[in-house]
C-alpha cells in the first residue's frame, strides 16, 4: 500500500509474467501482442486489482513496463503502431481503451526481418473513481532504422524513437474504472494485412 517502498511484478504469480506473446502477422487489424491467460486470448496476464485491494489502484501507484520484441517488413507498405491499453474488467472480450500511443510507422516495400524494438513507459494514477479514474501514461518504443550490419560503424546514426504518446507530454486518460480488475497490454495494429510485429519480453512492475 502507499507509504511503502518496494517494486514487485505486477503479475508475479504467473508463469507467463515475463515471457513472449502472440505475435500479429500479415492482417490488417489490431490486436495484443503480449502475454494473455491461457484460453483467454485478450484477458491480459498483468493485471491491476481494484482501489483497496493489494496490488490495487490507489492516486500516487506506479506502473512500469519494459517490452521487447521485433518486426518485419514483407515488401509492401503496411503501417504499424504500438499502444499501451487498459482492459475494464480484464475481459475475454476486450473493451478496454489505449492508455498511450505511438504515432504509425511506415514499414516500406522493402523485405526486412527480425528489426529488434525495445519499449519503455511510466502509467502514473493520478486519482480514483469508480467510472472515471485518472491515468496518466508516457513513454517511447526504439528501434534501429535497419538491421545492423558487422561491424557497425560508431558513427553511423541509425536509431527511430517513436513517443507515447507523439507530442505534448503524457496522455491523460479520464475514464478508468478502478473499481474493477484491470488487465494492462500492448497492442499493435497493422494498417495492411503485411508485415508481423512480436513481443517476446514483458515486464511490468508496480513501484511504491
Amino acid at each position: 500500500m502507499s507509504g511503502q517502498n518496494w517494486i514487485s511484478l505486477i503479475n508475479a504469480a504467473s508463469s507467463r509474467a515475463s515471457g513472449a506473446g502472440t505475435a500479429l502477422a500479415t492482417s490488417a487489424t489490431t490486436a495484443t501482442i503480449s502475454p494473455c491467460q491461457a484460453g483467454a486470448l485478450t484477458a491480459d496476464v498483468a493485471t491491476v486489482n481494484p482501489d483497496g485491494q493489494p496490488l490495487g489502484w490507489y492516486a500516487g501507484l506506479l506502473i512500469r513496463v519494459t517490452a521487447r520484441g521485433y518486426f518485419s517488413t514483407a515488401g509492401t507498405t503496411s503501417n504499424l503502431s504500438w499502444a499501451l491499453a487498459a482492459n475494464k474488467g480484464n475481459s475475454s472480450g476486450w473493451y478496454g481503451t489505449n492508455l498511450a500511443a505511438t504515432t504509425t510507422l511506415a514499414l516500406g516495400t522493402g523485405s526486412i526481418t527480425g528489426i529488434q524494438w525495445n519499449l519503455n513507459a511510466l502509467i502514473r494514477c493520478v486519482a480514483i473513481s469508480q467510472t472515471a479514474g485518472t491515468i496518466d501514461t508516457q513513454g517511447e518504443v526504439v528501434f534501429p532504422n535497419a538491421v545492423p550490419g558487422a561491424p557497425q560503424a560508431l558513427t553511423t546514426a541509425n536509431t527511430i524513437i517513436l513517443p507515447m504518446p507523439n507530442i505534448s507530454g503524457e496522455t491523460s486518460y479520464a475514464s478508468v474504472d478502478t473499481s474493477q480488475v484491470t488487465g494492462i497490454g500492448l497492442r499493435a495494429t497493422l494498417s495492411a494485412a503485411f508485415g508481423t510485429v512480436a513481443c517476446t519480453q514483458w515486464l511490468v512492475e508496480a513501484l511504491d
